[in-house]
């Protein structure tokens, strides 16, 4: 970092003296959510056109990949104007937010390891999970 100002703005730095003890330095920012799940999605249902993947609770290099993914599919999707979208089957949904292209994420949940179908998922603003279970 003080290479990096020195050589940006070297008429600020001429008369400071300091040694240079730390060689190699590296800062990130973890961000953590209330029940351990990542946020991949929409941050609020009006916001059609805006995905974030955000919130993997310190375990950032192992989630960042397979969620960029999702959030693309989701994204590549809502260019098309589908209006339904389905994630890969071993995304966990509770990691899911507003993801569809429509108000409500609309998604079809049904394979060998499940015997539901959920028509309707969407993360409201008390971030309650709300699921309207149909046939």
């Amino acid at each position: 970092m003080v290479q990096f100002l020195e050589t940006v703005f070297p008429h600020h730095f001429e008369d400071i003296d300091f040694k240079r003890d730390v060689v190699y330095d590296w800062t990130g920012i973890q961000g953590f959510t209330k029940d351990g799940a990542s946020i991949v999605g929409r941050p609020t249902k009006g916001s059609p056109g805006e995905y974030v993947s955000v919130g993997h609770n310190g375990e950032g290099m192992g989630r960042c990949f397979a969620c960029a993914t999702v959030a693309t599919d989701a994204m590549l999707s809502y260019l098309k104007g589908t209006k339904s979208w389905t994630p890969p089957e071993w995304f966990p949904m509770s990691f899911a937010r507003n993801l569809g292209s429509g108000d409500l994420y609309t998604v079809t949940i049904c394979g060998s390891s499940s015997p539901l179908c959920f028509k309707r998922l969407c993360v409201d603003n008390s971030e309650r999970l709300l699921i309207d279970i149909g046939s």
